[in-house]
């Protein structure tokens, strides 16, 4: 993909994102629910790119899952090329809804001019993974 964007939902440190970044995503959107962990985040992009880092790191609760995307705090409806969630199984089940309308979808073109988006989801057991896999089907 060219200039991709993406979505790291659960960002925890922020490391997946910052890769993104260092990577050459064009936008990189991280989402996490605990302020403390979105201050770890928001001061690892500082350490990596400087305070004018270019990476949104946002809370949860400033963020509307759509039928088809992720409304942010610009109140417009978005998707991402790449999303990825690495987060305990239960999580990402609960989550599966709001976490797949993020992902471009099929049929669309994304920044990179491919068909659809991409996602990645780690962080389940091996004996977990069918039910993280049923959630998304």
């Amino acid at each position: 993909l060219d200039d991709p964007s993406m979505l790291d939902y659960g960002t925890g440190s922020g490391v997946l994102a910052i890769a993104a970044k260092r990577l050459g995503a064009s936008r990189v959107v991280g989402i996490d629910k605990d302020d403390e962990i979105l201050e770890c985040a928001e001061e690892n992009a500082s350490l990596n790119f400087g305070q004018d880092h270019g990476l949104e790191i946002v809370h949860g609760r400033a963020v509307t899952p759509g039928s088809r995307g992720l409304f942010l705090a610009d109140g417009m409806s978005t998707t991402f090329d790449v999303t990825v969630a690495n987060m305990l199984a239960p999580a990402l089940v609960r989550l599966a809804p709001v976490i797949v309308s993020a992902v471009t979808e099929v049929g669309s073109k994304g920044a990179g001019g491919e068909d659809g988006g991409i996602l990645a989801l780690s962080g389940m057991r091996r004996d977990q993974v069918q039910d993280v896999k049923t959630a998304y089907a």
